[in-house]
C-alpha cells in the first residue's frame, strides 16, 4: 500500500509529468502539495492558480486555491476523515480547507499539471443548482475560523452560483482582497451579458 495518494475526476487528466512533479516536491512540513491547472473549455486552456504559493487557513477560507486534487500522506487522509459525504457540493474545498485547518499550511507548486476538462459540455457537480447550498455549507462548517471578510467572500460565491445580477454598489459592498478580480469580473458579465457570452463562446 503506498505512503501518498492522490485522486482524479472522471471528467479530468494529469499530464504526462503531473504525479512526477507532485512527488519530487512533496514534504510533510506541508500539509499537502497540489498544482496549478488548466480549464479546458475547448478551442482554449485557461490556465489557473499557475504560482507557487503556501496556502494559508485565512486565505483558503475565501475560496479553494488547491485545485482538485492534492498530493496527501495517506495516514493523514485517513486521519482527518476523507471527504464530507453531507455536502452537496464544494467536496474538494472542504476537504483541502479541513485539512489545513489541522495539518497547518499547503504547498502549491507553479507547474500546471493538471487538466479539469469541460469541453464536453457534460455538467460538473459545481455547475448544478446543489452549488449555493455547498457553499452554504461550508460557511456553516468553518464559522468558527472566519472573519466578517470571509464571509462576504462566500456571501459573494453563493450570489454568483445562484446568478444574482449584482450592480456595482452592490458588488462593492461583498468585494474582499483576495476576489477584487473576481468581484469586477462578475460585475461585468452583469452589466454586459452579451459580451460575456460572446467571451465564453469564443472558449468554447
Amino acid at each position: 500500500m503506498g505512503e501518498l495518494i492522490t485522486g482524479l475526476d472522471d471528467d479530468d487528466y494529469f499530464l504526462p509529468d503531473g504525479i512526477r512533479n507532485l512527488v519530487s516536491a512533496y514534504d510533510k512540513k506541508y500539509s499537502f502539495i497540489c498544482s496549478g491547472y488548466y480549464w479546458n473549455y475547448g478551442k482554449i486552456k485557461v490556465r489557473i492558480n499557475n504560482s507557487k504559493k503556501i496556502i494559508s487557513l485565512d486565505e483558503q477560507l475565501h475560496l479553494n486555491l488547491a485545485s482538485n486534487q492534492v498530493l496527501i500522506d495517506r495516514d493523514r487522509l485517513i486521519a482527518i476523515g476523507g471527504f464530507d459525504t453531507e455536502f452537496n457540493s464544494c467536496q474538494d474545498w472542504e476537504l483541502w480547507t479541513r485539512i489545513i485547518a489541522h495539518y497547518g499550511s499547503a504547498l502549491r507548486i507553479s507547474e500546471l499539471d493538471y487538466v479539469v476538462d469541460v469541453s464536453h459540455g457534460n455538467h460538473r457537480i459545481t455547475d448544478n443548482s446543489n452549488r449555493a447550498s455547498g457553499f452554504r455549507q461550508f460557511l456553516l462548517k468553518f464559522a468558527e475560523h472566519m472573519n466578517p471578510a470571509h464571509i462576504k467572500s462566500l456571501d459573494f460565491h453563493i450570489c454568483v452560483a445562484e446568478g444574482k445580477k449584482l450592480t456595482l454598489s452592490a458588488t462593492l459592498k461583498l468585494m474582499t482582497l483576495p476576489l477584487w478580480q473576481r468581484h469586477f469580473k462578475y460585475w461585468l458579465s452583469c452589466k454586459f451579458p452579451q459580451i460575456a457570452q460572446w467571451r465564453l463562446d469564443r472558449l468554447k
